[in-house]
């Protein structure tokens, strides 16, 4: 079976090959003509096939759906292909919209658009991003922040090492710390107190 395509893509003819007796060759004869725009389905019943025999005509109408079938496959898959430039396209509009000083999508817009990002996520199998982390409010800098304390002011570090001086221990000196409403650990307390500092 051999398939013309017409120039505007909308009709294909279905040649079959029949032998001529009379010629003594074989000749391609026109068995049916496909609309393709043609809403109804253009698989043939082999009766509606214009030569050949009952045999004949049943595989012949089993080898134009098969080439039907074919042809919807690509057409659908050249589809889908095509649609990643279009997509890609769209996407970049939408960032540079979203970018933009004066958006023009609005929140609705934007959550749609979000749901279909995720859907084609979880379709690809990509597990989604977390979001980024806040940093954490940070209350008053406090010794335990691990920071140096002499950039708040170096009154703990003086009453620590005054204390360390009057023989207290680290453990004590840091208890009475925290007791009176400043949070310091004991490796705060060694460190602040050795003679490096």
């Amino acid at each position: 079976m051999q398939y013309r395509v017409s120039a505007n893509g909308r009709r294909v003819q279905c040649l079959a090959p029949m032998y001529d007796k009379e010629a003594k060759r074989t000749r391609q004869k026109l068995v049916l003509t496909i609309d393709l725009y043609d809403p109804r389905d253009p698989r043939p019943a082999p009766e509606q096939l214009a030569a050949g025999t009952p045999e004949q005509r049943t595989a012949w109408a089993a080898e134009i759906t098969k080439y039907l079938d074919e042809r919807q496959e690509r057409a659908r898959q050249n589809t889908v292909r095509g649609g990643i430039a279009v997509v890609a396209g769209i996407m970049k509009k939408i960032t540079e919209d979203l970018n933009s000083q004066t958006p023009t999508l609005s929140d609705d817009d934007r959550q749609r658009v979000a749901a279909m990002v995720r859907g084609w996520a979880e379709a690809l199998h990509i597990a989604p991003q977390p979001a980024p982390r806040k940093p954490a409010e940070r209350k008053t800098p406090t010794p335990t922040t691990g920071e140096d304390p002499r950039a708040f002011g170096s009154e703990l570090v003086e009453q620590a090492r005054e204390l360390r001086r009057g023989g207290m221990s680290i453990t004590a000196i840091a208890d009475k710390m925290t007791t009176n409403g400043h949070k310091v650990s004991k490796s705060w307390v060694q460190k602040w107190t050795s003679e490096n500092h």
